[in-house]
């Protein structure tokens, strides 16, 4: 897991960074948001019943 999280950091991010605009880095992260809140929903709501 760490390993991954330091490919993240160290080259994709970065790569990101150099190819996207700010506005475009900011709807990402919005999606990005949105996504993980609606799968954390799904994941409380199925551990539920």
């Amino acid at each position: 897991m760490q390993h991954h999280v330091q490919e993240e950091e160290s080259e994709i991010f970065p790569a990101i960074s150099e190819c996207m605009s700010d506005t475009e880095l900011k709807d990402l992260g919005k999606e990005f948001q949105t996504t993980k809140a609606k799968l954390e929903a799904e994941v409380v709501a199925a551990m539920t019943t």
